[in-house]
């Protein structure tokens, strides 16, 4: 048999071989692979280049029998590849094995109907199953290289491109799933070129500009958007500068409103710009959604700062979230700290504070609480708190506690809570002292009737004496309480207290003992004042007498006056004077002191901190009343072992002052015959001054009631001189009965006694042809005041 070699002939390829100039194509077009086996060399150079090949490289021909295809030429690689050898392939048949399908099997074997039919080259894809059951996909392309007789010879090249077919197919998903988010973009968004240029562009955009899809792209972007140029702010290029992502706030006049635009940048791997992505959000209703936020932080923050009460907002363990300074606390000390921790709040009453907290967050119901706290300048003030809580979602997460402060309430009901104390003891030592004053009068009147009686160098006199003086210091304690209960008469005049104190410094040397020592600092011209002279005295005595208490090893008392003036007024505790001028007056001692829980109570009546017998407690109660009645104002200052001091401020009077004429000089005691009208309801009272008046020869008529009274006015009608009775009687009044019997009798004189000043008896409807006098008093100046008003004319 003649040796001859067939060449491959490249006819064309198929559509469906996209690889145009691979290793395959090439190598039928350049090489001759000779099928007759007569030359060896042609054979082994065959064979070289099918192991050079880089492909899987086959070759067969049909048979008219099972397995209808035999291969002749079978590479490495087609072993690989397929997973069969040559010999396996040729027994198990290319068809069968590879080609599970009997469809695809089919088409297989026409696709070698083809070839034999004057098919040369043809490039497809088929999807085989290899050995290990995997499914690939091969690029396969053949060619004809002869025939010999019936038999055609097929050249195939055959690459496992199944990797590659996954690449490609997640690129167009990639692709399709990027389009897809493009277009999904809600905001204009365009792709441009380093030029500027519109490379392409999303629904939102056309939807925006309206502009055809054909005329948009190609065109510069500014045009879109601005017309003519770029804007100066223009995030496009910045970017071109910096080579960064740009992101600016734009107004577009051409849209009506305000965007937020954003560009970023696409390099290749030479870090040269490629692309840039172009974003355009709508952010107009965002600027003013913003604007009205901040407009209402801006109120809230206002409102917050400029409340006239305190709010705090507190997490729910307590921590200081925010805070304002209506207590003038900074802030700062306080954010970021638990409450209970916070210096400003009163020791006392963190416990409480505390557990109202702990409340709240249980109960889920505000309790009011009061507390106190220190303010900026170190000062308690009150606070009423009340909390609340701030919610998300409908859930707690913070509270909110509003306070306000009630310091000036709490001062007001501390005080009219002092006022009715003082009210109600003032009334129990108003009665005290008037019942007391009955009984002096009793004891005073019947002393002096039996000193009168005695000779006077009886030796029992000396006795007598003794029951008088004890009878003028109990007569000056219901003073004090008549004093306090404002029922003394009190006599206000303008008074240098310079000279007061001057006239009174040897009377308080006696009073404090050789052992403490007195000064006085006595400014120049301290201004005057209008007061009762004695009870201002008795003030300074009652200080001086603290201070000597005080001060039991000796000591120094010091009292100063100074003129002082209050441009805005002074305020202190209740004590609150408006602006002027005022005399200042300071009683200070070098004494043991006093503590803040005995600061509290000392005007207080009857609080005292000295031994039973050593005070009656009303000494600087008394002192706070004097102050108070004259439109003044006190305060002291004390601490344990650094002794105390008291200032006195009384406002000063631009009156003249009245040159005060000396009294007159006591008459004698002066008898008398005529008839009096003795009106008491207390019988030793009334019994005592009977006797005395009897003892002067007047005739004595006894009531103990004004009923009684009147009936025996009627008895003795026209015979009855002088009217002597008690104001304060039951059922109808002394000031009702003299009324009544002077109306009857209207030359008839009359005699007020009480208990209580007698400026009370006289401001109410005052009566002709009388007196009014306070009891206790002495016998001779009833006498005195008798005998003056029988033998005054009588007014008409």
């Amino acid at each position: 048999m003649k040796s001859k070699a067939i060449k491959a002939k490249s006819r064309g390829r198929t559509k469906s071989n996209p690889a145009g100039t691979d290793e395959s194509d090439s190598f039928l077009r350049n090489n001759s692979i000779l099928v007759s086996h007569s030359s060896k060399s042609a054979i082994s150079v065959s064979e070289a280049i099918v192991k050079r090949a880089h492909d899987g490289v086959c070759v067969c021909h049909n048979i008219p029998d099972y397995p209808y295809v035999r291969f002749t030429v079978w590479n490495d690689l087609m072993t690989e590849i397929t997973g069969y050898t040559m010999e396996e392939i040729n027994r198990l048949g290319w068809y069968q094995t590879l080609y599970k399908d009997p469809k695809v099997q089919e088409k297989a074997i026409q696709r070698m109907v083809r070839m034999r039919e004057g098919d040369d080259i043809i490039s497809e894809e088929w999807t085989i199953t290899r050995a290990d059951g995997q499914q690939r996909v091969l690029s396969i392309s053949t060619s004809v290289l002869g025939k010999t007789g019936d038999q055609t010879h097929v050249l195939a090249f055959m690459r496992d491109i199944t990797e590659q077919k996954k690449l490609e197919a997640d690129l167009i998903q990639a692709r399709k799933e990027w389009e897809e988010i493009f277009e999904a973009i809600g905001h204009p968004t365009m792709i441009l070129s380093p030029e500027r240029r519109i490379l392409a562009a999303n629904r939102a955009l056309f939807k925006k500009v309206k502009i055809p899809k054909n005329n948009l792209l190609g065109m510069y972007c500014y045009k879109v958007f601005h017309r003519n140029h770029p804007p100066e702010n223009c995030p496009f290029e910045k970017l071109l500068k910096s080579y960064k992502p740009e992101t600016v706030v734009m107004e577009f006049k051409t849209f009506n409103g305000v965007y937020l635009v954003s560009c970023a940048p696409v390099f290749d791997d030479a870090y040269n710009l490629q692309k840039v992505i172009h974003t355009t959000a709508d952010i107009t209703e965002r600027m003013q959604i913003e604007n009205a936020l901040r407009a209402s932080e801006l109120k809230y923050r206002t409102l917050f700062e400029s409340a006239p009460v305190g709010i705090s907002i507190l997490d729910l363990k307590g921590r200081v979230l925010e805070t304002n300074n209506f207590f003038l606390w900074s802030p700062a000390k306080s954010i970021g700290k638990n409450f209970i921790d916070l210096e400003m709040i009163y020791p006392e009453d963190r416990e409480k504070a505390l557990m109202a907290f702990k409340e709240f967050l249980v109960k889920k119901v505000s309790p009011t609480l009061e507390i106190r706290i220190f303010d900026a300048e170190n000062k308690i003030r009150w606070l009423e708190a009340r909390a609340a809580f701030l919610e998300k979602d409908g859930k707690p997460y913070a509270v909110q506690i509003i306070s306000q402060d009630i310091t000036e309430r709490k001062q007001a009901e501390e005080q009219l809570l002092q006022a009715q104390k003082m009210e109600a003891i003032g009334r129990l030592a108003g009665g005290v002292a008037h019942d007391f004053n009955n009984q002096l009068l009793v004891i005073q009147t019947a002393t002096e009737l039996l000193d009168y009686s005695l000779d006077p160098n009886d030796p029992r006199r000396a006795q007598l004496n003794l029951i008088l003086k004890a009878t003028e210091q109990s007569t000056a304690l219901t003073r004090q309480l008549l004093a306090f209960s404002h029922k003394l008469e009190v006599k206000p005049q303008i008074v240098d207290l310079n000279q007061l104190l001057e006239n009174l410094k040897k009377m308080l040397s006696r009073l404090i003992g050789e052992d403490i020592e007195l000064e006085m600092k006595l400014g120049t011209d301290p201004g005057w004042v209008k007061i009762d002279p004695g009870q201002f005295e008795q003030t300074i005595i009652n200080l001086a007498v603290n201070s000597r208490d005080a001060m039991k090893n000796g000591g120094k008392l010091i009292i100063e006056t100074a003129n002082v003036n209050f441009p805005d007024g002074f305020r202190h505790n209740e004590f609150l004077l408006p602006p002027g001028d005022y005399t200042m007056v300071s009683v200070s001692d070098t004494g043991k002191g006093m503590n803040q829980k005995v600061l509290k109570h000392i005007f207080e009546p009857f609080f005292t901190t000295k031994k039973i017998g050593e005070g009656t407690g009303l000494g600087l109660s008394i002192v706070y009343e004097v102050v108070k009645r004259y439109g003044g104002a006190i305060k002291v200052d004390s601490k344990p072992g650094k002794g105390t001091t008291f200032w006195i401020y009384l406002p000063q009077t631009r009156e003249a002052k009245k040159t005060i004429k000396s009294k007159p000089v006591s008459k004698p005691i002066l008898k008398g015959s005529e008839t009096i009208l003795l009106v008491e309801d207390n019988e030793l009272v009334r019994e005592s001054l009977s006797s005395l008046l009897k003892e002067q020869g007047y005739e004595v008529l006894e009531a103990k009631n004004s009923k009684q009274a009147i009936q025996i006015f009627k008895n003795r009608k026209n015979n009855i001189n002088l009217l002597i009775t008690d104001v304060v009687m039951p059922g109808m009044s002394g000031k009702e009965l003299a009324k009544t019997l002077a109306q009857a009798q209207p030359s008839l004189k009359i005699i007020l006694i009480s208990g209580y000043h007698t400026r009370r008896i006289e401001e109410k409807t005052p009566l002709k042809n009388s007196v009014s006098i306070q009891k206790p008093f002495s016998s001779k100046f009833l006498l005195e005041q008798i005998r003056k008003l029988l033998d005054q004319k009588t007014e008409s």
